[in-house]
């Protein structure tokens, strides 16, 4: 997380945006990529090796993103990023976003519908 933060936070938020903040966003929130990184590679290995081909080697063939046409094309990370720090965020990204809404009511998670409980333990 720290080199996300140091690195790549500049241009993509980890926090949800307003219309007027996104307005102002150099890349999308990253949220939003890993929802489509997921969608695509939803194997932690595939992901990872995808995020860190295109950290070094971004080209308008793997844009997984409808974002491209705001934000355009991400530079090239290779002259920022050592191949180390790059599978670091990416297995980092991977495991972290997209973060999951927290419910409001915890309580109901083990409710019986229908006379069956959710939580399979019971």
């Amino acid at each position: 997380m720290e080199i996300f933060q140091s690195k790549c936070q500049l241009c993509h938020v980890t926090h949800p945006v307003t219309p007027a903040e996104r307005a102002k966003l150099l890349g999308p929130p990253i949220d939003e990529v890993m929802l489509r990184v997921k969608e695509k590679y939803p194997i932690s290995e595939n992901a990872v090796a995808f995020i860190v081909d295109y950290i070094f080697h971004p080209s308008i063939d793997k844009v997984l993103c409808p974002s491209i046409d705001t934000y355009g094309l991400m530079p090239s990370m290779a002259k920022k990023l050592s191949k180390k720090e790059a599978e670091a965020v990416a297995q980092m990204l991977f495991e972290t976003f997209p973060v999951q809404k927290k419910r409001k009511n915890r309580k109901d998670d083990n409710v019986s519908v229908r006379g069956k409980s959710r939580d399979s333990s019971h």
